[in-house]
Formats: C-alpha cells, structure tokens, sequence
C-alpha cells in the first residue's frame, strides 16, 4: 500500500517535472529567438555606422598628415610644386590666413563646455 501511493507520488513528481522541462525549453527557446533578433538588428543598423566613424577619422588623419607634409614646405618648393604664379601664391596665403583663424575659432568653440 505504501509502495502504491509512493509510485503515485513518483508518478505525479515525474510528470510535473516533465512539464516543467517543457516550459523551461519553450521559454529558452523563445528568448533565443527574441536575442538573436536583437542582434540581428543592432548588426544591420550599427555596422554602417561604426564604418562610418573609422572611414572619417582615417579621412582625419589622412588630411592632417597631408597638411602636415604641405605645411612644413617653405614657399618658393611648395610654389614650384603647385606651378602658382604671384597672384594665386598671394591668395594662397590669404586662404592660409583664414584658415588658421577658422581652426583657431573651432578650437575656442570646442573647448567651451555647455
């Protein structure tokens, strides 16, 4: 008589775990779905992105070496290389000229903290 309510028990013991099991996997499952969803979708809308920044801050680096390289050249060089005449050597300056006061101004406005 033991041993039969004892089996019942066991039995109800096993189905209940069965169960359990079950909703256990449905649930895993579908979380698995719902983050590889997830991913799915945070891949497809950074990755364009991410490409972007490395693309212009390669494009920075790119131009400062090359202002690096053209900067450090004295006039009469960097006159033959460009093959400029008076004018265009003079309005050269000028745009030099402004060019380092618009970097001067962006640093100022950088550098304030809002």
């Amino acid at each position: 008589m033991i041993l039969v309510v004892l089996g019942l028990h066991y039995n109800k013991v096993l189905l209940a775990v069965h169960a359990n099991k079950q909703f256990v996997s449905q649930v895993l499952g579908v979380t698995a779905l719902h983050i590889l969803t997830i991913e799915l979708v945070l891949v497809c809308a950074l990755e364009p992105e991410v490409i972007f920044v490395q693309v212009m801050q390669a494009k920075k680096q790119l131009l400062d070496k090359l202002h690096a390289e053209v900067a450090d050249k004295e006039d009469l060089p960097l006159k033959r290389m460009l093959c400029e005449d008076d004018s265009t050597m003079k309005r050269r300056e000028q745009c030099q000229t402004r060019v380092q006061l618009l970097r001067k101004a962006a640093e100022e406005i950088s550098s304030v903290s809002f």
